[in-house]
Order: structure tokens, then C-alpha cells, then sequence
């Protein structure tokens, strides 16, 4: 009885709007543009405070309406393909969120390190598209 009153708890969003409320207006510009925002900033500290700034606001957010959409798993059915694809985008984001939250200061002033950190950046922007096209049709969302 539990798991049936859950399905119509009110407080839950649907994955449409998830998808079309959240998702949607977390956006990238090019892995090029995101990374001259972080290496334009002069010192060691600046370019760390940018590099926060784009993953708090746009990368862990991303992950965070992401992660819904993802749970529960499908498991089975013409669908799973497209989820296991948005799944696997999903865990190279993660990942390169992960490589970029451990540059620090002094990494980040290395003017040199800038075609690493953008590297990265590329894989994040390419697979978040990725990501929003598979999962749309594996929910079947609009």
C-alpha cells in the first residue's frame, strides 16, 4: 500500500518537467568560451573561484536533475538502450566533474594547464547533449 500511495505523492515532479523546467535551462557555451572564462582571470585564486563558479552552478546542478531522472533505473524494454547511453554520459560528466573540482590554485595559474582543463570541459559540454538526447527518448519526453 506504501509503494502505491507513493506513486501519487504531490510533492514529486514529473520527469517531463524536470526535463523542460530544470534540465533545460542548464546550458553550456562552447568548452572553448568556458575555459577563457576561467584562464582570462589573471591569478591563481580568480581562475579557481570561475572554475568553482561553472561547476556549481552549472555542472552540479546539472548532475542534481540529472540523477532524477535516472531513478528508477529501466532495466528492460525497447527504452533501455537509450537509458543505458544517457547513463554512460552521465558517468563521463561525473567524471570530469570530479578531474576538474581537484585543480587547485596552483594547477590553475600554469597557463599551460588551460588545454587540460578545457579537454574536460569539452567532454562535459559534448556528453551533456548526449545525456539530453537519450534520456528524452528513453522517457519518452517532450
Amino acid at each position: 500500500i506504501l509503494a502505491w500511495s507513493m506513486s501519487f505523492w504531490p510533492f514529486s515532479k514529473s520527469k517531463q518537467k524536470i526535463f523542460t523546467d530544470d534540465l533545460q535551462k542548464i546550458t553550456f557555451s562552447t568548452d572553448s568560451e568556458e575555459a577563457n572564462n576561467i584562464f582570462n582571470q589573471t591569478t591563481g585564486s580568480d581562475r579557481k573561484k570561475q572554475l568553482d563558479e561553472f561547476i556549481d552552478k552549472k555542472v552540479k546542478k546539472f548532475i542534481t536533475f540529472a540523477d532524477q531522472l535516472t531513478d528508477p533505473k529501466i532495466t528492460e524494454g525497447d527504452k533501455k538502450t537509450s537509458f543505458d547511453l544517457a547513463i554512460e554520459s552521465l558517468t563521463k560528466i561525473k567524471n570530469n566533474k570530479n578531474l576538474l573540482v581537484g585543480h587547485d590554485e596552483a594547477y590553475l595559474k600554469v597557463d599551460t594547464n588551460k588545454t587540460t582543463v578545457q579537454g574536460e570541459i569539452k567532454i562535459i559540454v559534448d556528453e551533456y547533449i548526449k545525456f539530453k538526447t537519450q534520456i528524452k527518448t528513453a522517457l519518452n519526453l517532450e
